[in-house]
């Protein structure tokens, strides 16, 4: 008579043991490859590389810095930059390798690790190059400390509250149950929802076969956990974000994928244009949510027009 009772509790035990062990098995197999400092409370994990004008890489949500040096070197954003500048990419707090400090984990908490990131790397001021929800940690970045920030990228930018932000921020807003969900979920995401999410983020292009750290880190509890986190922050944060652009010093540059469906240009890279006066809009024809990594040599010279 009790078993029955046991077995829903089971089966949430044997889930959460199963993500341990894919979290830990994917940290083995992608160890660090760059190096560790002391940046908003927390250890953050940042690979450097070259040297010249300082440049940091922003990873989108869910994500980490190996999308910026994912493929072979001729593709890779990070490789290309790095010819001729000092480039670093880090893993967002509670993403990839890094750590994450007590609080909030929201917009502003991402841009303190930015900043003391640049702090750490003696690298100020720097050229912002942030993907997705990573464009608007740029922008907060530049706007909280405008001496540190030379200039602003913002690649397929995230700008507004749409359909699909908004119903993650409302899954993440569930409170102990997003948090159950971040160690009994991801692998079943894997699964089902993630291909047909990836095929998004790349199309109009074919996604690319095999397996790596880039594709393996989003499903990890901890990182689940910090997107989570993030998602929930993000309509506040957007509201406050719009509300500040007016002190935005730093020049921006907005390179807009044509055909991406994770963040439709029109409403986010377009209304961003709208909203900073003396921004550059470049629409990229033939290209996905995956800009930098379809167009790596037109990103690539974006950056050095403005650093």
């Amino acid at each position: 008579m009790i078993l029955p009772w046991l077995a829903p509790p089971a089966a949430l035990g044997a889930s959460a043991l199963a993500h341990a062990y894919f979290q830990n098995a994917t940290r083995r197999r992608f160890p660090p490859d760059g190096e560790f400092v002391d940046a908003g409370g927390a250890r953050v994990h940042v690979r450097c590389c070259g040297a010249g004008v300082p440049v940091m890489l922003i990873h989108g949500a869910s994500a980490s810095h190996h999308d910026f040096d994912a493929q072979a070197p001729e593709v890779s954003l990070l490789r290309a930059l790095a010819r001729d500048h000092q480039v670093m990419a880090l893993d967002r707090p509670g993403h990839g390798h890094s750590g994450r400090a007590a609080g909030a984990l929201d917009l502003a908490a991402n841009a303190r690790a930015v900043l003391d990131v640049l702090v750490a790397c003696d690298a100020s001021p720097a050229t912002l190059v942030g993907h997705s929800y990573g464009a608007l940690v740029a922008l907060r970045a530049a706007i909280d400390a405008p001496a540190r920030v030379r200039a602003v990228v913002a690649v397929a930018p995230a700008f507004v509250t749409d359909a699909r932000n908004t119903r993650w921020s409302r899954l993440a807003g569930l409170g102990p149950l997003a948090l159950l969900g971040t160690w009994t979920l991801p692998l079943l995401l894997r699964a089902t929802v993630a291909p047909r999410v990836r095929r998004d983020a790349w199309y109009p292009a074919e996604p690319p076969s095999g397996w790596s750290a880039s594709r393996a880190f989003p499903f990890t509890p901890a990182q689940m956990r910090a997107t989570s986190e993030n998602m929930r922050h993000l309509p506040a944060d957007i509201a406050r974000l719009h509300a500040d652009l007016a002190r935005l010093r730093a020049p921006l540059a907005i390179l807009a994928a044509e055909q991406d469906r994770i963040t439709p240009w029109r409403p986010h890279a377009g209304a961003m244009h709208k909203a900073v006066a003396g921004s550059r809009l470049l629409v990229v024809p033939g290209t996905g949510h995956w800009l930098f990594r379809q167009e790596p040599a037109l990103v690539a010279a974006e950056v050095r027009a403005l650093s």
